[in-house]
Formats: C-alpha cells, sequence, structure tokens
C-alpha cells in the first residue's frame, strides 16, 4: 500500500494506502476529512505511526526543509518499503535519496 501525505488524499482521492496521524491533522476541509475518515472506516486507508529508529534513520537525508509530518512520512514509507505519494518536492528528494520509490499527485515529479 502507497505512503500517502495530504495531497495525496486531498487531490488523487486513492483507493487506498496508509498515512500516519499527522497527516489527517492537516487535513482542515470538511471533504477532505469526510473522505479520509470514510477511507479508514472502510479499511481503505490505514493510519500508522512508524518507529523511533525509522524517524531516526532517514531524519539524516532527509531535507531540512521537511515538516514533522512530511519526515514521519517519510519514516513510514522507509519503515514500509512502500512508494510515497506527494507532491512535495523536498519530501520526493528526500526519498531519492533514502532509495525510496515516491509518485507525484498533480504536478510533476521531481528529475534531479
Amino acid at each position: 500500500m502507497p505512503v500517502l501525505d495530504a495531497a495525496a488524499i486531498i487531490n488523487a482521492k486513492l483507493a487506498e494506502g496508509v498515512t500516519v496521524p499527522e497527516v489527517l491533522g492537516e487535513l482542515k476541509d470538511f471533504e477532505s476529512r469526510e473522505l479520509a475518515q470514510a477511507m479508514v472506516s472502510e479499511g481503505r486507508l490505514k493510519v500508522l505511526s512508524p518507529s523511533k529508529d525509522s524517524v531516526d534513520a532517514v531524519r539524516d537525508a532527509a531535507s531540512p526543509r521537511l515538516s514533522e509530518t512530511d519526515l514521519q512520512v517519510l519514516a513510514l514509507g522507509f519503515e514500509l518499503k512502500e512508494e510515497i505519494v506527494t507532491d512535495d518536492y523536498s519530501l520526493q528528494a528526500s526519498a531519492k535519496r533514502l532509495g525510496l520509490k515516491f509518485r507525484p499527485v498533480i504536478f510533476e515529479g521531481i528529475t534531479h
């Protein structure tokens, strides 16, 4: 299951995935919160927290521009060895440095 950031939930309305609790906290509009809650209730969206070891492992490779939420998303992708779905270029670049796959949501992903 891909690891979703807030943009993936808001814009792509993907069929299924996994995310971190902090992403749910970033969903400010009613429609996005309701969509995420429905996905959780239906078992299409799992909410997990990465281990402290995974967060520590990715912190050095992560861009200093990453928010704590993005760091959690990156660590979960690292821990689960899953693709990260995001439009955040700093998150994409950090994933690339860690050898993780990523997929953009709306915008073209990083090229280098």
